[in-house]
């Protein structure tokens, strides 16, 4: 027997277990991104950070460039936040590099 069929069967086992096992994952498990609300203090375009007042504390988040930043549905720039803007805030938890906004929604009424 060659080698080619028999690495092709092998494959195709691995595969035919490996399938069911992703497939019975239960939704529940996967974790949600977590979100925060709060008025911005600051956008540091520079840096890319941008430090919320949750009323409780202040929460610095660092954004990337393809942040998606929303407002009344229409996408707009993270300059077009002010500060005492109300918005939501979804991020994810880096660890060692911090909190990562990854969508920001303004609140603000028009």
């Amino acid at each position: 027997m060659s080698r080619i069929p028999l690495l092709f069967v092998l494959l195709l086992s691995v595969v035919a277990f490996a399938v069911p096992a992703f497939a019975e994952t239960d939704p529940a498990d996967i974790p949600l991104m977590a979100s925060i609300q709060g008025w911005v203090v600051t956008v540091d375009w520079v840096g890319s950070k941008i430090v919320l007042n949750t009323g409780d504390d202040e929460i610095t988040l660092r954004f990337m460039d393809d942040v998606q930043v929303q407002k009344n549905g229409q996408d707009i720039s993270i300059n077009d936040l002010n500060q005492g803007d109300q918005v939501t805030v979804h991020f994810i938890d880096k660890r060692h590099a911090g909190l990562v906004a990854v969508s920001i929604t303004d609140r603000q009424p028009l």
